[in-house]
This record gives structure tokens, C-alpha cells and sequence, in this order.
């Protein structure tokens, strides 16, 4: 492999290729996880592989790192926070890909792979991250921080993330690619929006108590109200807006499977409250 000799303070091209620092990322597969170069060649292929059949050839996922890298010389402290937050929400994605149904995703896809790739993509995603993880130590250690993640988000999940996927499929009557879509699209809007607008956990607070989760149904209503002001602002290209990395597209994507998982939410109750009332007939 003709390589440079040593990586560069961050990646500086302008392309979109994927995955995004391609060359790179194939010297630390091969300098720091001993892997051979047709190793790192397979995982990169993978890689694509995941990216056109997954991620349906939806380039966010990368653009969204090349944007973090932005400032890195110039407003280190800020590059960190925006690194930091979108390798967690990489690695949400890893996690949501590796519950993919297999067998019932390629079948309803027309595809002849087997369920073993979807582990295989998961894992060459999951050395992916790691190499991001790796470049972000490097910042923290210029910063004079330890080697670790301080970003709380990054541990931030769906409450009731399997159940709501049962939702989807068993009353919503969605396909495999659809459950997932909505769950990422939903982490998505959580992760860059509603997480970064309240600096909280609002998923967590609404649910926290199983007992009286007919108060979140209101406030869930308020959040979806909150994400269409997001879009009008975000049509309307008006600067001052919360969710700089997410597109219209995402926007309106994520808002449908709030909608979805406030429903999720809304039948939930309902059924806890006519099992309460047969138990006590």
C-alpha cells in the first residue's frame, strides 16, 4: 500500500468518499490494529457494502464527521464537543445496524446475502469508530485531557427502543428496513436536536416514571411541535437554528417517528390502564 508517512493533524479533503478518510483509516487498520492491507481493503469494502444497502447510499453519516473536523486548528475546545458527539451517534448507528433483522431485511430486499454480513458490516463499522475514537484521543490529549469521552450523550438511548421496534412491526405493520429507519431517524433527531436543545436527557425524564407516563403524552406533543418550527426554520435557511447537522430531510424523517413513538407511548398506557381495570373487575 503507497502511503503518506504519517497522518495529517485532521482530514482535509473536500470529497465525498466513503468511508469518508478512506486512506487513513486503512494505515491505522493496518499501523494500529496489526491488520494486513487486504484486511483493511475487506473492511473498507464492507464498509461500502453497509453504506448502499443500510444507510441507502445516505452520505450524512460521513459528512457528518468531515463537519466536526471543522475548526480543529482554530476553535479546538468546540472541534472536541462536536467530535465527541458525533462518534456517539455513530456508534448508536452501529448498534441499531447490528439488530437488524437479517434474513428478513435481505428477503425483503431481494438480496442473497447471509446473516452473518450484517455482523460483518456491524464489526468493520464498529473498527471505523474506533478509528475516530482514536483521532478524537488525540485531540483530548493536545488539550491536555485524559483519553476518554466526557460527552454524557454519548450514552443517551431510546427508552424502550426493542419495544417500540415491536410496535412498528406488529401494529404498525412495517417491514424490517422500516422499524430501523424510523428507530435512526428517531436517535437522530434525539441525538442532534432535542438532546442539544434541552442540554438533558428529555426521553429519560418524561419516562422515568412507569406509573405516570400520561403527563409525557403533552409534553411529547410540545417536542413535536418544537421539530416543526426546526423545519420551517431550516427551509426558510434562517441561521439561528439548533440543529445545524440535520437537513430538512432528516428533520421531517425524524419527526414522523416521534410521531410514531408518541403513539407508541399513547396505546402503551392504554393497554397498562384496561389490564389495571380487568385485574381489578
Amino acid at each position: 500500500m503507497t502511503r503518506q508517512r504519517k497522518y495529517p493533524q485532521w482530514p482535509g479533503s473536500e470529497e465525498k468518499e466513503v468511508p469518508y478518510d478512506t486512506e487513513h483509516f486503512k494505515m491505522w487498520c493496518v499501523d494500529e490494529e496489526n491488520m494486513s492491507e487486504q484486511s483493511a481493503r475487506i473492511y473498507v469494502s464492507r464498509i461500502r457494502s453497509a453504506f448502499e444497502i443500510v444507510f441507502k447510499g445516505d452520505y450524512s453519516i460521513f459528512e457528518l464527521l468531515a463537519q466536526a473536523f471543522r475548526g480543529y486548528s482554530t476553535h479546538p475546545e468546540i472541534c472536541l464537543k462536536n467530535l465527541e458527539m458525533v462518534s456517539g451517534y455513530l456508534g448508536k448507528l452501529i448498534e441499531l445496524m447490528s439488530l437488524l433483522p437479517a434474513d428478513e431485511f435481505f428477503e425483503s430486499r431481494g438480496l442473497k446475502y447471509t446473516s452473518k454480513t450484517i455482523s460483518e458490516w456491524a464489526s468493520a463499522f464498529s473498527t471505523y469508530h474506533r478509528y475516530y475514537e482514536w483521532r478524537i484521543d488525540k485531540l483530548r490529549l493536545k488539550l491536555g485531557l485524559p483519553p476518554e469521552s466526557c460527552d454524557s450523550r454519548r450514552d443517551r438511548m431510546i427508552p424502550l427502543k426493542k419495544e417500540y421496534c415491536a410496535y412498528l412491526k406488529n401494529e404498525c405493520r412495517y417491514a424490517p428496513a422500516s422499524v430501523w429507519s424510523h428507530v435512526t431517524y428517531l436517535t437522530k433527531l434525539k441525538y442532534f436536536f432535542l438532546d442539544y436543545l434541552f442540554e438533558d436527557d428529555m426521553f429519560a425524564i418524561l419516562l422515568a416514571d412507569n406509573e405516570d407516563m400520561n403527563s409525557a403524552l403533552p409534553i411529547f406533543v410540545d417536542l413535536i411541535g418544537l421539530v416543526d418550527l426546526e423545519i420551517e426554520m431550516a427551509e426558510k435557511d434562517i441561521a439561528d437554528r439548533k440543529s445545524i447537522t440535520l437537513s430538512v430531510s432528516d428533520l421531517k424523517r425524524g419527526k414522523k417517528a416521534l410521531c410514531k413513538y408518541h403513539d407508541f407511548i399513547r396505546d402503551r398506557i392504554k393497554a397498562s390502564q384496561d389490564s389495571a381495570q380487568h385485574i381489578n373487575v
